[in-house]
Order: structure tokens, then C-alpha cells, then sequence
């Protein structure tokens, strides 16, 4: 819950967390219902390690009362801080100046998104079983690869 100075619709509180850069919304209606199951989704993408960079928030969840409103949330807490880390080594050294620009290069390179699914994509039915894929996971695991920019070796390790 977060007290707000005014009141706040649930379509401004959306509206506002789309805006907001590494937010990306997930929905109960996608089959991402609780924490492992973002996990497991990060690991069909392909992320490396799981990888969470983005703030995950159950956009079927939000709400708004008066001057509160309410979000469930998901921080992968060793995640979260690499892209603000690239972003931090570019604005030390003067690579890159324009936070904004930073933001965009860092996000292209690591594949941050705001989406993780489509949204006309239906989760499997748990009969399915762990093994199988989402039916959709192909085309997003490849969308995600395109969203990985060529500028930047963020994902290399140094060379000793």
C-alpha cells in the first residue's frame, strides 16, 4: 500500500508504471501466479542465471482507494542493480552522458522489456506438465533475442 497526496484512478497508477522505465507488467491470466513462476518464465526467455532486471508488477492486482493505492510486486534483489550498474559505469567514465540515452542502450543490450508475454497468449494447463513450453515462448524467446542490441558486451567477462 502507498499513500498518495491525492486521489489516484487505477488507470493513472497503470499509466504511470508503464511510463517508468524497467517496469514490466505480468498478469494471473498469463499463468504467472506467484514468484517461481516469473522465475521459471525468465528461464524459458533464455535470461541468464533467471534473470529478473525489470520491476514485475501484477497488473491484475493494482488498485486504488481514495488516496492509497496497492500493487503487488516482484525485485529480484541481485538482478535488479545490474542494469543501474551499467547505467552508473557509463555516466563515471563520460561514455555515455544522457541518462536517457544510457537507459535505452543498457535496456536494448540486455533485452529489458515491458512484457513478457503477448497479450493474447493463454498459460498451459497445469496437466501439461513442467516440460512443456508455453506456446508462445518461441516467438517471444526470439523477440527478446532481437531486443539485444549489438553496441554494448554487457554479458562478456573481462579478460584477465
Amino acid at each position: 500500500m502507498v499513500e498518495t497526496t491525492r486521489p489516484v484512478s487505477v488507470d493513472e497508477l497503470r499509466d504511470a508504471l508503464w511510463d517508468a522505465p524497467r517496469i514490466a507488467f505480468v498478469r494471473a491470466s498469463e499463468g504467472l501466479v506467484a514468484l517461481n513462476s516469473v522465475i521459471e518464465l525468465m528461464r524459458d526467455l533464455g535470461r541468464p542465471r533467471s534473470d529478473l532486471w525489470e520491476v514485475a508488477v501484477w497488473e491484475d492486482a493494482l488498485a486504488a482507494d481514495e488516496r492509497e493505492i496497492y500493487l503487488t510486486f516482484q525485485v529480484h534483489n541481485e538482478a535488479i542493480t545490474i542494469p543501474e550498474n551499467i547505467d552508473c559505469i557509463r555516466a563515471l567514465t563520460g561514455i555515455e552522458r544522457d541518462a536517457v540515452r544510457s537507459i535505452e542502450k543498457t535496456d536494448a543490450a540486455l533485452g529489458v522489456t515491458r512484457a513478457f508475454l503477448p497479450s493474447t497468449t493463454t498459460p498451459i494447463p497445469h496437466l501439461a506438465g513442467p516440460s512443456v513450453r508455453h506456446p508462445a515462448i518461441e516467438r517471444v524467446v526470439a523477440h527478446h533475442a532481437g531486443l539485444r542490441g549489438t553496441d554494448s558486451k554487457v554479458d562478456d567477462e573481462p579478460k584477465a
